[in-house]
């Protein structure tokens, strides 16, 4: 029987033995290899689970803002409009008071006197 280092080798039985561990080791490997996998796979879909909710609520939120957005733009059209309806409306009254103002006689405060003196002399005359 052959010898290494002055030890008896048996070579069949080793090999067998050794084929059979490495069988088993290859077996375990792949095993592990297996339960790697499913347990990745069962991450990456949860990964995936996790980001579309947080797309979800973040669709949501944008649906929210533009929707206050929209509500914004018509109130800001809408006071727009009466700022500029109130402003025409003050000019139109403004520019009535100043055509009143202007048409209409004013006299002087002495002229005023003497024809309340005249009247009220007139009056007087006409009734004695």
């Amino acid at each position: 029987m052959p010898t290494i280092n002055g030890k008896l080798i048996t070579q069949g039985r080793d090999c067998l033995d050794t084929l059979d561990t490495l069988k088993q080791k290859t077996t375990n490997t792949m095993q592990n290899f297996q339960t790697l996998e499913a347990q990745m796979i069962n991450l990456s879909q949860q990964q995936e689970q996790k980001y579309a909710q947080e797309l979800n609520t973040i669709k949501n939120h944008l649906n929210q803002l533009d929707k206050r957005c929209i509500l914004l733009e018509e109130s800001i059209s809408r006071q727009l409009v009466q700022f500029i309806i109130v402003n025409i409306c003050s000019s139109l009254f403004s520019l009535f008071c100043l055509w009143y103002w202007f048409d209409t006689p004013h006299k002087p405060k002495s002229q005023t006197q003497l024809g309340i003196s005249y009247i009220t002399s007139n009056f007087k005359s006409h009734n004695s």
